[in-house]
């Protein structure tokens, strides 16, 4: 990439809900300036967004879910397009003790930070015996 706003456009083709002023605070954030190419890159490593050579399995990850015995909160974004054809059964494995849809897509971070502070803060803040 060649300027910060080439960083914010590519953010917002994965996050359409960003504006473009939002996305530029966010490019400020996570690139960074190489002087030897003179080329914007992102900070993070590009492995860490490589798929894992291990295949998702989902009696793996129903394992997982059951063994969970924390208070467990699980928000979703209403029009995420991360949509998985099991999620009741991934409800009924981890039972959380909230559960609700917030309206934002997956990037809820982004979409609805107010009511997503909102509802983590009300479950950090409950009172268990």
């Amino acid at each position: 990439m060649k300027t910060l706003e080439d960083a914010a456009k590519r953010m917002r083709q994965a996050v359409p809900s960003l504006s473009p002023a939002r996305s530029k605070r966010l490019a400020e954030r996570v690139t960074r300036f190489l002087p030897e190419t003179g080329e914007l890159v992102w900070r993070w490593d590009a492995l860490h967004r490589s798929r894992s050579p291990r295949t998702f399995e989902t009696p793996v990850f129903q394992t997982f879910l059951e063994a969970i015995e924390a208070p467990t909160l699980v928000i979703e974004g209403a029009n995420s397009k991360l949509v998985v054809s099991d999620m009741e059964q991934r409800l009924r494995a981890v039972r959380p003790e909230r559960h609700c849809v917030l309206d934002g897509g997956h990037n809820l971070h982004h979409d609805a930070p107010a009511d997503l502070v909102k509802e983590i803060a009300a479950f950090l803040s409950k009172e268990r015996s």
